[in-house]
């Protein structure tokens, strides 16, 4: 499905320049990675790591973004899988090196 858009995208799957994306391809990816639907919560956790890194340029804790958003402490867990399938519907670029220890999976 985004076979036609192999050229913004990684090695690893994450999107080179977060001004490709949009909610449509954060649909289409999520789909790629077996998220069937992206409710409320969902994108409150995306709007949330796309301002924050937007920002910071860096991945927030998990657990503040649960506790923040109000949700459940494993929310990235439950809703997405983990913390990787949130940051690439998110279409943010790869966190490489030390920024991978921020979350449990990134």
């Amino acid at each position: 499905m985004l076979e036609e858009l192999h050229d913004i995208f990684d090695d690893n799957g994450f999107l080179v320049d977060p001004d490709f994306w949009d909610r449509d391809l954060a649909l289409r990816i999520a789909d790629q990675l077996g998220i069937r639907e992206l409710g409320d919560s969902h994108w409150a956790v995306i709007d949330y790591l796309r301002d924050d890194f937007l920002t910071n340029a860096t991945p927030p804790l998990e657990e503040d973004i649960c506790r923040e958003l109000d949700l459940v402490e494993d929310c990235m867990q439950r809703l997405f899988g983990g913390a990787i399938a949130a940051w690439k519907v998110a279409g943010l670029p790869d966190p490489q090196g030390d920024a991978r220890t921020s979350t449990r999976d990134l």
